[in-house]
């Protein structure tokens, strides 16, 4: 389907959406840069679009997405529009897509980097915490809990919202908050097993915890387990922990099977967009979302034009910012801010080492990457 989706980049969509750039393909569909309609007051604005086949399999994806397009959070991704469209491309396909506020930075590079501090850890799960129970309370399961899901606009921290599903058969709250729980002990380690259990609602808490007494109660109760043939070896006398001993323990088993079993959900949500902003928070240095390389550009571009750009943002401000954060910890690799539309027009981009041919950006992009910088900087040829 890659293929496919690629051929739509440059495609027109109801209400003035274009398909800008395919940025990225998951199991479910895939993502494409487009733009905000432009204002008096506020020129064109980057958007993600994410565009579904609108099979049978999916028909109630866009009745999810209409129930919470509108709807306010600080900690839930803004749907903008939501709709239908087709026939598409050359298979006349239909389709049904959704407009998302553009996510700046993704948690999922900051945990791979090991970036991220206790603290921050639990600001960033108390926002995801807080992001659920809006969602539950309007009928809506969030389905997709993990690193890639959680990202930031500005300075907030947020869930992203594409995959969210109505509640009903086969669609259930404790889904979300076990997913969540499977999170919280990734970021915390052991501190994050207690927390899980203490952190999840009722409706989930109590059933570990009625399982942990059961599994108990059955210790205290089951009698040493007889050799089956007489030792010549004086046994070891048994030693009985007390009972909250077996509780702690059972508990500990508990979250340790549900982290173990529980079936990986498939890489699928936000795509990693190429803008990005500062950390998640003020104060988690959240990387930028990962990125696909840039489309290769035509032959005939001028080779010495070619540029290593590893952030994109809507606002100066904060690319002059991530140019010192850089500065400061790689002055070699000379980052400064491009602006590909003219001075003053977002986007603005934090290119590295200025111009170069193409072999020379590929060069520094591979010394950029490992250095730890994100996986999504990429490569291309600017005319200006």
């Amino acid at each position: 389907m890659s293929v496919a989706s690629e051929q739509l980049a440059g495609v027109s969509l109801p209400r003035g959406y274009t398909l800008e750039r395919f940025l990225e393909e998951t199991n479910d569909g895939a993502f494409y840069l487009t733009s905000q309609s432009a204002t008096d007051s506020e020129p064109p604005r980057p958007a993600l679009l994410k565009l579904v086949p609108g099979h049978a399999a999916v028909s109630g994806q866009l009745a999810a997405w209409e129930k919470l397009a509108g709807q306010q959070h600080p900690n839930v991704l803004s749907i903008l529009d939501c709709g239908r469209a087709g026939p598409l491309g050359p298979a006349g396909t239909y389709y049904l897509y959704a407009v998302f506020e553009y996510p700046d930075d993704s948690l999922a590079a900051a945990v791979d980097a090991h970036l991220l501090t206790e603290s921050d850890s639990r600001d960033v799960l108390a926002a995801a915490d807080a992001a659920l129970q809006f969602l539950h309370a309007r009928g809506l399961a969030h389905t997709a809990i993990d690193v890639r899901h959680i990202v930031a606009v500005g300075d907030r921290v947020k869930l992203a919202t594409d995959t969210v599903k109505l509640l009903g058969p086969g669609v259930s709250e404790s889904d979300d908050w076990q997913a969540l729980a499977t999170l919280r002990r990734r970021l915390l380690g052991s501190a994050g097993a207690a927390d899980a259990v203490a952190a999840a609602p009722a409706e989930i808490a109590a059933p570990l915890i009625a399982q942990a007494a059961a599994a108990a109660a059955r210790a205290e109760e089951t009698p040493p387990a007889h050799l089956p043939f007489e030792s010549t070896v004086e046994q070891p006398r048994r030693t009985t922990l007390p009972l909250w001993g077996y509780i702690v323990a059972a508990i500990a088993v508990v979250a340790l099977l549900i982290l173990v079993l529980r079936p990986k959900p498939a890489p699928t949500g936000l795509v990693p967009p190429p803008v990005q902003q500062p950390a998640v928070t003020a104060k988690v240095p959240v990387e930028p979302v990962r990125r696909p390389s840039a489309m290769s550009p035509p032959p005939s571009a001028e080779p010495s034009n070619w540029r290593v750009v590893a952030y994109t943002y809507n606002r100066r401000k904060d690319a002059d910012h991530k140019v010192a954060q850089i500065n400061a910890k790689f002055p070699g690799f000379v980052p400064e801010v491009f602006t590909p539309n003219g001075s003053g027009s977002p986007p603005y981009l934090v290119a590295l080492g200025g111009r170069m041919t193409r072999n020379q950006a590929r060069s520094l992009r591979s010394q950029v990457l490992a250095k730890g910088l994100p996986s999504g900087t990429y490569v291309q040829n600017f005319k200006n």
